[in-house]
């Protein structure tokens, strides 16, 4: 168990995706266990900055980096983006909170970047890139990662990954925003049409395939669009389909089985591992025939209660997020 006197969870300012709502939650339920924690806001440089509205119902003031107390009794936890600001600090006790594999080897240019990048969107986009004169910054094997004490979780895949390295893991999760638990999610069956919905940011030119070849499915994606919007269209779709890479344990599959939608993705990152997306409902991106994923969106547009209740599992383990990772917390911080 980690004791810390005060901890200090760093953040960017001006971000409403949803890793930096992640760590606002981590911080709101250290709070609420009693312990005294902060959100750390980066990218700002006085204490004029609102607060994000959606954020308030988790915290009600921030820090800065320079008010953070660097001393053994206290500690500091990043997100893997944001591991760098570490080298600020001394003494007080470190940690890195996983809440995406692939977006460390990004922001650092580590080599496994390019493989997944070439997986993407192939390797002429990666020429195009300059991705095959990438010039690593760090990597998972990196001395200031590896003595690093402490390597908080999202996923599976997280754990693996850092698992591989030797580095000292501690699986803690998360929860979905509860606008997408609260309500009834059975009442949204009601409201189902033959629709697709999909990320277009993620694994695009894979879906693009799907897309083309079957004309006749009407497909949306979700961009530039509300909170409630989104849910607005997870609420009338009845199939999400994720091609991405799956950094983390995403977060709108996850929004988009809560709100009925059966769930059909690749094996990339987290949607590889059961334990992170628990369906059987995946291909691989590799494929060179996608009729089997458009025969299985055409057969839960017609028999959608059937599929809706196989993919059951997945909507409880969703559903026991909440009380789980409050469990994470007390059996990681007490």
């Amino acid at each position: 168990m980690i004791e810390a006197e005060k901890i200090y969870v760093v953040c960017p300012a001006n971000s409403k995706t949803g890793g930096p709502e992640l760590l606002h939650q981590l911080v709101h339920e250290l709070t609420q266990t009693g312990h005294k924690a902060f959100i750390v806001y980066t990218g700002i440089y006085d204490h004029s900055y609102k607060i994000i509205g959606e954020y308030s119902k988790y915290i009600n003031s921030y820090l800065l980096p320079d008010e953070i107390e660097d001393n053994i009794e206290n500690m500091v936890i990043v997100p893997e983006t944001n591991v760098l600001i570490l080298r600020n600090y001394k003494h007080i006790q470190k940690a890195v909170w996983w809440l995406s594999v692939d977006n460390f080897y990004f922001a650092y240019k580590s080599l496994s970047a390019m493989r997944i990048w070439i997986g993407s969107y192939g390797i002429l986009r990666a020429v195009k890139n300059n991705l095959l004169k990438i010039k690593p910054i760090l990597s998972m094997d990196s001395r200031m990662i590896r003595e690093i004490p402490y390597h908080l979780c999202q996923s599976r895949y997280a754990m693996e990954e850092c698992g591989r390295h030797g580095l000292n893991v501690l699986y803690l999760s998360d929860y979905l925003n509860t606008s997408f638990l609260d309500d009834d999610a059975a009442c949204t069956r009601t409201m189902k049409q033959n629709i697709v919905a999909y990320n277009p940011k993620k694994g695009y030119r894979f879906t693009k395939r799907i897309i083309q070849s079957n004309p006749a499915i009407k497909f949306i994606p979700i961009k530039d669009m509300t909170r409630g919007q989104v849910r607005d269209l997870l609420n009338k779709a009845k199939v999400y389909i994720d091609f991405g890479n799956h950094p983390g344990m995403d977060r709108i599959p996850r929004e988009a089985r809560m709100q009925g939608c059966v769930v059909i993705t690749g094996k990339n990152g987290s949607a590889n591992y059961f334990e992170d997306v628990p369906i059987e409902e995946k291909f691989e991106r590799k494929t060179k025939s996608i009729k089997p994923i458009s025969d299985l969106i055409r057969t839960v547009f017609f028999d959608y209660e059937h599929w809706d209740k196989k993919q059951i599992g997945y909507t409880n383990f969703i559903g026991g997020q909440r009380d789980r990772f409050s469990e994470d917390v007390r059996i990681i911080f007490g």
